[in-house]
């Protein structure tokens, strides 16, 4: 395509030089003195998810006239993941929506927030156990492949405790969680986008008991489990997490099963 192309990114309908859209494909207006000189490709352009009104993103500029629709980072080389070329057509199965026009992995970075309940385990068996309390805490991730991605996350929770004796005396644990995750999206590159997600970490339970024995542990964790992203637009996904947030006996400590569920938000970015 001619070198004095506008860059996508705007929707001009009608404007004298840019780029509109017609028909599922975007026409590039290559002279601002004459409109009629245009050139047209089948670059999909760019949605906010259910909205009728196309939005472009930029192409990058060291590909100039050949826009494309994926971040230009290319993992496709690496075994064992399916592919990471936003124009393969194996990029989705063809359920749950998929992204015409656009992709997760133009913006393959997010940072978030969650917020949701946790059904406490016991924490000595037979002698103190948690109640159920609010969940919630901070991630950050990359989505390196339409069908792979891994993040971070740090979660915190206060249940109030439940002892054997049932002393009147109300008493909770400060619980902190840290883990990174890898997730498998068996759907691709879709609108509504299930998860599989596999964590290893560190969990910490701090706590007195009824004897008034302090507790500060720190306990091998692996959370595991299953959940489901929404595209709400290009910058901002929707999400719900149920995880079982594993932590392996030691310290004194049982091994417990801390049932979390959990909404959450995503800020996407490149």
């Amino acid at each position: 395509m001619a070198g004095g192309l506008a860059r996508p990114g705007i929707d001009p309908r009608g404007a004298a030089f840019g780029a509109d859209w017609f028909g599922g494909a975007v026409r590039w207006i290559t002279s601002p003195e004459d409109p009629g000189a245009a050139e047209t490709t089948d670059y999909p352009v760019e949605f906010g998810f259910g909205s009728r009104r196309p939005r472009l993103d930029p192409a990058p500029e060291s590909v100039e006239g050949q826009p494309a629709i994926g971040h230009p980072w290319n993992l496709a080389t690496w075994r064992g993941f399916r592919t990471s070329d936003p124009d393969d057509p194996a990029r989705h199965i063809g359920r749950g929506g998929p992204l015409i026009g656009t992709s997760w992995l133009n913006r393959p970075f997010h940072v978030g927030w969650f917020v949701g309940g946790v059904v406490g385990d016991a924490l000595i068996d037979g002698a103190v156990e948690q109640g159920s309390d609010l969940f919630g805490g901070y991630r950050a991730g990359w989505d390196w492949d339409h069908y792979w991605g891994a993040e971070a996350r740090v979660g915190f929770a206060r249940p109030e405790l439940i002892d054997a004796d049932a002393i009147a005396d109300p008493r909770i644990s400060r619980n902190w969680f840290g883990d990174v995750h890898l997730l498998h999206y068996p759907w691709g590159d879709a609108g509504w986008r299930p998860f599989f997600s596999v964590g290893l970490g560190w969990a910490t339970f701090r706590f007195t008991d009824a004897d008034g024995d302090a507790y500060h542990e720190t306990l091998l964790h692996a959370p595991f489990g299953v959940g489901v992203k929404y595209y709400v637009d290009r910058w901002m996904a929707l999400r719900i997490d149920a995880l079982d947030n594993l932590a392996l006996s030691g310290s004194g400590l049982d091994t417990m099963h801390n049932l979390s569920f959990t909404l959450g938000l995503e800020a996407h970015f490149r």
